[in-house]
């Protein structure tokens, strides 16, 4: 029964990140999100066989069915990407009762808006400001709704704050663009305290890290911007699950 509960999760994972794969499409283009999906090279409407989460994919070989153009292995990988995210939460988190759920809730909704949130930053260097401001109201609510509304606006704080300092530093949004600020209201907002410091430090460290792998073995310079919004999203998730153990482990890398 465990089994067969997890391979739902997983499914229906996978058929929210076919969903997103739309949103990422059409969003930074203001696209409406309804309407049938298409082959973007002949404009061939897809069948539902043709929609079935990473088996098409498969069975096509990557390739339009009408016009055998190249499929992005993108949609595959955000749907696969979503599937283990739903998974992941669902094994870690475990939820038996109400406020379990409410955790598994708020780590689905920051995996699915932060997979566009990761891919569109990354694609097109913006964060789509309506989105992670809704989404920052909803977390907002539901931590009200379950008695963790201080906790919760306490860690969109901390979170924020450090990011605007940087952004308003002179000159002004020359280090970092203010929706990566709005991202960490609602990414602190999810965490809470002290799981934002932990988020914060996990994308700092990673944000390093990356940029001496791109300075080394690519033609970035120093003046070349990094989409910091990508190393948010995974740093806050990894949070979200494991702050207290990163921090046990921190504290005793100090000596504590």
């Amino acid at each position: 029964m465990m089994v067969l509960s997890d391979i739902l999760i997983f499914v229906f994972g996978t058929v929210i990140g076919s969903f997103l794969n739309v949103v990422i499409l059409r969003l930074p283009e203001d696209k409406p999100m309804t309407g049938r999906s298409h082959c973007p090279h002949c404009g061939h409407q897809l069948t539902v066989s043709e929609l079935v989460p990473l088996l098409s994919f498969l069975v096509l070989r990557g390739r339009c069915r009408n016009c055998k153009a190249k499929i992005s292995p993108r949609y595959f990988i955000i749907e696969l990407a979503c599937g283990l995210l739903f998974l992941l939460g669902w094994l870690v988190v475990a939820p038996t009762n109400f406020t379990s759920y409410i955790v598994y809730f708020k780590f689905l909704l920051v995996a699915t808006v932060g997979l566009v949130v990761f891919v569109i930053d990354l694609e097109h260097y913006v964060v789509i400001e309506n989105l992670v401001l809704a989404t920052a109201g909803i977390i907002l609510l539901v931590n009200l709704i379950s008695g963790h509304f201080l906790n919760s606006f306490l860690g969109a704080f901390l979170g924020a704050l450090p990011m605007f300092l940087v952004w308003v530093f002179p000159p002004r949004g020359q280090w970092m663009g203010f929706g990566d600020v709005e991202l960490m209201l609602m990414l602190g907002a999810a965490a809470g305290f002290p799981g934002v410091l932990v988020a914060l430090l996990l994308a700092v460290f990673g944000g390093g890290l990356v940029s001496l792998i791109l300075l080394l073995f690519t033609d970035k310079t120093l003046k070349s911007r990094i989409p910091f919004g990508t190393l948010l999203v995974p740093a806050t998730l990894l949070a979200m699950l494991w702050a207290p153990p990163l921090i046990h482990w921190y504290l005793g890398l100090l000596g504590f």
